[in-house]
């Protein structure tokens, strides 16, 4: 990183052999920088810089200085290359003339070929970036998750190895890559996990019985949280998994206790009379608190009622009574 700038070597982008880079920098030598999708295309050799490599290119970000949409680049690049390898084609027979015209006008109105369509989903972006450079660039996908993570980890992947053998934790992260296995002798089904999170990665196991039973949720790419033991193999350390849930489903899986604030200034009476209604519907193990607004000060209910905490009881509280559930 140079003055807010990354610098990063095009040969490590996958697909992105030697000789397409020397192409690259050939080109870019010889008559400066490159303007735009086209220019680019028509000025490399297309031998040694196929299609392929532009995509990857497009993928890791490498033309967002032209000022368009990733996805939008990327749909043009099947006409990009058809022209600029008749550009090419035709420069070699020594139509230079008419074809300069040709290129000058497609440089003028390079926008109108590129369509406005929306840019690729936040995720769909890191994965190309983490899959063609091997880490991410414009973000990571657990910076949505950074909150949830903070609040339901017991630990993360970098103070984990500080604990003793055979501690209980739980710990979310990103499933970043996935090998299934089959244990020796009765041959079911297990895999090995690596899981990441904004610190660091350990690996996770899961043996047999677990991944039976939670074989849909434990794929790449899902953002889990596991609930297991920190084990040592040898010098490897490692999370041996007892339960896997989505981190969608921490908040209800993992909270202690469920407040509900009310407002005695109106109408408190009908507000709770549909409060018990709607969580008598909702049974669980889940203790509820009550807090009451009032002008002398707040006061705490302790409700005899033990709530299941779902979404639906959540957004039903939400829509018929304007309130919001805080968990804890």
């Amino acid at each position: 990183v140079k003055e807010n700038v990354i610098r990063f070597g095009l040969h490590a982008v996958k697909n992105a052999g030697l000789h397409a880079v020397e192409s690259i920098i050939e080109a870019r030598k010889d008559k400066g920088k490159f303007t735009s999708l086209f220019d680019f295309c028509k000025r490399v050799d297309s031998r040694a810089v196929n299609k392929k490599v532009i995509e990857s290119l497009i993928k890791v970000g490498a033309f967002d200085s032209f000022g368009h949409k990733r996805s939008a680049l990327l749909s043009i690049l099947d006409k990009a290359v058809e022209m600029a390898q008749d550009f090419q084609k035709d420069s070699l027979q020594g139509q230079l003339s008419f074809f300069d015209r040709k290129e000058n006008s497609f440089d003028i109105n390079i926008d109108k070929y590129i369509p406005d369509i929306n840019e690729w989903p936040k995720e769909e972006l890191l994965k190309f970036e983490k899959s063609l450079l091997g880490f991410y660039i414009s973000g990571h996908p657990l910076e949505d998750y950074r909150g949830i993570l903070d609040k339901y980890s017991t630990v993360n992947s970098e103070d984990i190895l500080s604990l003793p053998e055979g501690s209980d934790v739980i710990i979310g992260g990103l499933i970043s890559s996935l090998k299934k296995r089959v244990t020796r002798g009765d041959s079911q089904r297990m895999a090995i996990a690596v899981l990441e999170d904004l610190c660091s990665a350990i690996p996770v196991v899961f043996f047999p019985e677990i991944y039976q039973k939670k074989i849909h949720l434990i794929l790449e790419g899902n953002i889990v949280f596991v609930k297991g033991k920190f084990t040592l193999r040898g010098e490897e350390q490692q999370v041996v998994a007892s339960d896997v849930i989505l981190a969608s489903e921490a908040p209800f899986k993992f909270s202690t206790t469920a407040v509900i604030e009310l407002d005695t200034s109106s109408d408190i009476e009908s507000k709770v009379d549909s409060l018990v209604k709607i969580i008598n519907k909702y049974k669980g193990d889940t203790p509820l608190k009550i807090v009451c607004r009032e002008e002398r000060g707040d006061v705490v209910l302790e409700s005899a009622h033990r709530i299941g905490i779902t979404e639906e009881l959540l957004k039903e509280v939400k829509d018929k009574l304007d309130i919001e559930v805080r968990l804890h």
